[in-house]
């Protein structure tokens, strides 16, 4: 299959521009390469998204040549099309060789979104195979279901993962404690479930355009959270005491983080010294009157909660509270 660098950088250039894609596609037809005709179908589709004819002329393509599509088990593996390329990738514990199969083939060129669910203490070895070369990958999400025992073991990825992914600015992790650190200049948005995320747990994160951070579960392993900077960091959702919240930023670079804020969304037990807490809103409301000269300041302050707001006073201290069910 017929492949042009400059114009697939092109593209990476401005993903949302059609005109990329269609002097591509105008290339590739010269060069006898079906993605060429597949380009021009879905651009028509695009124009015109009644079009049946068209839609039926690219399925019919993707049919007849087998070669636009990495050669997977379709039960495990779900791709989505874009202008001729495929623009998401969902994998189900997919081997080194079966990811390194997609994520060089030529439909995924420019491939703006990457899911891969795999277990065990593989998956970092798995997971290296994304950096096997650069990547256009915009949003990754990593599904690791099962951290085992052994996972200590295995060695860390290490920080030149985050050079070959020069385009990411979304990153999910389940059950992480894959990579050494956190280190990127574009990532925008991070989403955490479990503890751990970093096996270096002494070094600060290096994400200066992080703007929004999610994390379900931090537990001990917080203590990465206090040391790093993040100075863009806007929105934080946060399974964490707020009190020690507080106590903690207060004592580290973190205090910026805090005063900065827009948003800050916890679950009510967050707010009190026990977890698991069901019953004691009263309690939580009362943390929230103790700390809101702390809280005044954002523009939405999210407490999730199965029960209603018993004390409506709060409110008027704190008119930014959103009081509302549990997630």
């Amino acid at each position: 299959m017929a492949r042009q660098l400059e114009l697939e950088h092109e593209i990476l250039a401005d993903r949302e521009d059609p005109e990329a894609y269609r002097v591509y596609g105008d290339w590739l037809q010269g060069e006898g390469d079906p993605r060429g005709e597949l380009i021009a179908l879905h651009l028509k589709i695009e124009r015109d998204e009644k079009d049946d004819n068209a839609m039926q002329l690219a399925r019919s393509l993707l049919e007849r040549e087998p070669e636009l599509m990495p050669q997977l088990n379709p039960w495990s593996a779900r791709f989505h099309w874009d202008r001729g390329f495929i623009s998401t990738a969902d994998l189900d514990d997919p081997t080194e060789e079966e990811l390194a199969m997609v994520l060089l083939h030529p439909s995924c060129a420019v491939l703006s979104k990457l899911v891969v669910h795999v277990e065990g203490a593989i998956a970092a070895n798995v997971v290296r195979r994304i950096a096997d070369a650069v990547s256009p990958i915009e949003q990754l999400e990593i599904d690791h279901a099962v951290i085992p025992l052994k996972l200590g073991t295995v060695p860390p990825i290490d920080d030149t993962f985050w050079d070959r992914v020069p385009h990411l600015t979304s990153l999910k992790l389940s059950n992480p404690g894959l990579f050494a650190t956190f280190r990127h200049d574009r990532l925008g948005d991070l989403q955490i479930e479990g503890d751990a995320p970093a096996r270096r747990a002494v070094e600060p994160w290096q994400l200066p355009a992080l703007t929004r951070l999610r994390w379900s579960n931090p537990g001990r392993h917080v203590d990465q959270l206090w040391k790093s900077a993040l100075p863009a960091l806007r929105e934080l959702e946060l399974c964490y005491r707020m009190g020690c919240l507080f106590e903690q930023a207060e004592a580290s670079p973190f205090v910026a983080v805090v005063r900065r804020l827009e948003t800050l969304a916890l679950p009510h037990t967050a707010l009190l010294p026990q977890t698991a807490i069901h019953g004691q809103e009263g309690a939580a409301v009362a943390m929230l009157h103790a700390r809101a000269e702390q809280l005044e300041h954002l523009r939405s302050l999210v407490v999730f909660s199965p029960r209603g707001l018993p004390d409506q006073s709060i409110k008027a201290r704190l008119p930014n509270l959103d009081w509302g069910p549990g997630r």
